[in-house]
């Protein structure tokens, strides 16, 4: 009892005298010494003559439904590749072609561009890794009349597979970066389709490339399997849903929490160690005197390289 913590070995549930029972680990041999494990009344009974394993995996998978990743199965093969064909990729987008301080514009204004400035995220992909994620059995679920506004309110979570479109009067707003992201077949010599710029450009190359499927940004979509945060942004922002086909429903769980933390926590120790070792040093070499130096200690971006001609060669190995 004391090594199981009073809990049943099988589905982990606190015991007690009234739900207490002693369970074979082998049923063809007694109820002997090394051959007992404490479980539940109910577990007792339920398992049967279930191997131990088997019967402790099947309760661990119950107890925990909603919070795992689920394997698609022969079971939901139709869910598997209809959420295998609906994979679009990650976007890599042009938003200005070219730009040069002091010469080029920003966007159609007339503001002369004074800065090019590049930003990097650099834990974004451990923040979406942080987030909610579909988990559990995954199941299909017919549309129903308040489908959409039961996503909207938050009553849903997993894939809706819908036509989604773009109002005319808000095309303009999203022109910059469409909001839907799709796979298509795309052909190279329809102006119309690619703009004049790229058709342009493959004209001067010969007109080399081929009809390929490519991801590209689009004002509707059709039989796309969304999920459903991102369509509760689509609503939001002035989006039509147009017709509903199907909806694949999930349990909502952050299974990467813990790792997501603890990373956050290794990384946040290591600038403390960063922050530590220039107070060192700064101790140390207090006595040369050299202000430059003091400054490249305390600067947040620690330039190595400025760093080994600021300090004497006696302990410049160190870097």
């Amino acid at each position: 009892m004391t090594k199981q913590d009073f809990h049943c070995f099988h589905c982990t549930k606190p015991l007690n005298p009234s739900n207490v029972s002693a369970d074979r680990i082998d049923n063809k041999k007694g109820h002997i010494d090394g051959n007992i494990v404490i479980s539940c009344v109910e577990c007792n009974v339920a398992r049967k003559d279930m191997s131990l394993h088997a019967f402790k995996r099947k309760k661990l998978m119950e107890f925990n439904a909603d919070r795992l990743v689920w394997s698609i199965d022969e079971e939901e093969k139709d869910i598997y590749h209809k959420m295998k064909a609906n994979i679009a990729g990650g976007p890599s987008i042009i938003f200005h072609r070219f730009a040069k301080r002091d010469e080029t514009y920003i966007r159609v204004s007339n503001k002369l561009c004074k800065k090019i400035i590049g930003y990097d995220a650099n834990a974004l992909y451990l923040w979406a890794l942080g987030n909610v994620m579909p988990c559990g059995r995954l199941t299909t679920i017919g549309p129903y009349e308040s489908i959409l506004d039961d996503n909207v309110n938050d009553k849903l979570f997993g894939f809706l597979e819908c036509d989604i479109e773009t109002p005319e009067h808000l095309k303009e707003y999203f022109s910059e970066m469409c909001p839907i992201f799709k796979n298509i077949e795309i052909d190279p010599s329809n102006r119309e389709l690619i703009g004049d710029h790229m058709y342009d450009y493959n004209m001067f190359q010969g007109g080399r490339a081929k009809k390929s499927k490519k991801l590209i940004g689009s004002y509707f979509g059709q039989m796309i399997l969304i999920h459903t945060p991102l369509l509760k942004w689509y609503i939001d922002h002035g989006l039509k849903v147009k017709h509903v086909y199907s909806f694949i429903k999930a349990a909502k769980f952050r299974p990467f929490k813990d790792f997501c933390e603890d990373v956050s926590n290794a990384r946040r120790e290591g600038d403390e160690n960063v922050s530590n070792v220039s107070k060192i040093l700064l101790e140390e070499l207090d006595n040369c005197g050299s202000q430059e130096l003091k400054d490249a200690l305390f600067d947040e971006t620690l330039d190595v390289k400025l760093l080994k001609k600021l300090l004497p060669s006696t302990i410049g190995h160190i870097f």
